[in-house]
C-alpha cells in the first residue's frame, strides 16, 4: 500500500480539494503521508484549489487548526 502513496503526485492530489471529494481529502489526510501544504506547477496549494472552487467543507479540512 506505500507504493500507492509514494507514487501520488501533488497534481493527482489536488484533484480531490479541486473537484470537492471531501472523504478523500481526509482520507489522504489521515494517512499524514500527503504533504497539505504542497503546490502544483502553478504555486496553487490544495487549500487555495478548494478555495477556488468554493469547496466549503474541504477548505475547512484543509485550514490550520484556529
Amino acid at each position: 500500500m506505500s507504493l500507492i502513496w509514494e507514487s501520488l503526485t501533488v497534481a493527482q492530489v489536488s484533484t480531490c480539494p479541486r473537484n470537492g471529494h471531501e472523504a478523500v481529502v481526509k482520507l489522504l489526510l489521515d494517512t499524514g503521508k500527503v504533504n497539505a501544504d504542497a503546490k502544483d506547477g502553478a504555486g496553487r496549494t490544495a487549500l487555495y484549489t478548494a478555495a477556488e472552487n468554493g469547496h466549503e467543507a474541504v477548505v475547512k479540512l484543509l485550514s490550520p487548526a484556529s
